[in-house]
């Protein structure tokens, strides 16, 4: 009779590993050696003894086709924000942005404010400079309320622009962790060109018709090399979190947060249990 009972519970186990769920379920010293656990959630369960030995857990493949789809996401994201924030900035430098005779004032403002942001980004990290950056675009916008329409209008123009330069970059730094986190590095290869592309349509996007070719072309330019510059520090960023660097810690656990949704064993009971050899990425 008890050797009956434990194959029944195997074979119980086998299809509620299937079914992915052994959400607060009394397994102590159940066997899955060996077993691909990918995907299981094991929340609140009495694990205790339980044998995972060369177990495959992770990333089920629906979840992996997931994931793949919102770190592209994010990826797309970056680069059409940084091209539209960039392409903001090249017009207002060529005075084209909004027509305003102080629009190239603001284009520098804007440029000397992400300059500011690029080197706390690389010295503090960049929870800190993103706060100084934004901070910074505030108050020259609360400044630019007590001036002329024309100077509110430029000042509007040159925040928003700085907001979504910040946001490109952290954009880009969340999806480079978390490729990282569950794909091989050359995956990174793949996603710039696509990074790239969509900046270069937001500099489209962003930059007015110009009947002037040269200040078109000019606009467009300084467009371009800010996004590549924005784009690149990103990356680095998302480099640096993954490979644990604590000024961009908070990077790390945004994407651990996006990458650790394979195997769950929030809550479990794992006293003795036994993990030797077992495969545990994107485990949380």
């Amino acid at each position: 009779m008890p050797k009956s009972t434990f194959s029944f519970k195997q074979d119980d186990l086998h299809r509620m590993v299937q079914r992915k769920s052994l959400r607060g379920q009394d397994i102590k010293g159940a066997d899955f050696s060996g077993v691909d656990i990918r995907g299981v959630d094991f929340t609140d369960a009495l694990l205790h003894n339980a044998n995972f030995k060369q177990a495959k857990a992770g990333l089920s493949f629906r979840q992996s086709l997931g994931l793949t789809g919102i770190v592209f996401l994010f990826f797309v994201l970056a680069g059409f924000i940084a091209g539209y924030s960039t392409g903001g900035i090249g017009s207002l430098l060529m005075g084209v942005a909004t027509g305003s005779k102080y629009a190239s004032q603001s284009g520098g403002i804007a440029l000397a404010i992400l300059a500011i942001f690029f080197v706390i980004t690389l010295r503090k990290g960049l929870a800190l400079s993103g706060m100084a950056a934004v901070t910074l675009a505030a108050i020259a916008a609360m400044l630019a309320a007590f001036a002329t329409v024309s100077v509110g209008v430029v000042t509007v123009v040159q925040s928003l622009t700085i907001a979504g330069a910040v946001a490109g970059v952290l954009y880009c730094a969340v999806a480079t962790a978390a490729t990282l986190a569950f794909a091989h590095s050359k995956v990174l290869f793949g996603a710039c060109p696509i990074t790239l592309l969509m900046a270069g349509l937001g500099i489209l996007f962003a930059v007015p018709d110009i009947e002037e070719s040269q200040l078109l072309i000019t606009a467009c330019a300084i467009a371009l090399l800010l996004s590549l510059i924005l784009i690149v520090l990103g990356t680095y960023a998302g480099r640096l979190a993954w490979q644990g660097d604590p000024k961009y810690e908070l990077i790390r656990q945004i994407a651990i947060a996006l990458t650790a949704r394979g195997t769950c064993f929030h809550g479990a009971d794992l006293t003795d249990a036994d993990f030797s050899g077992a495969s545990l990425g994107n485990t949380d």
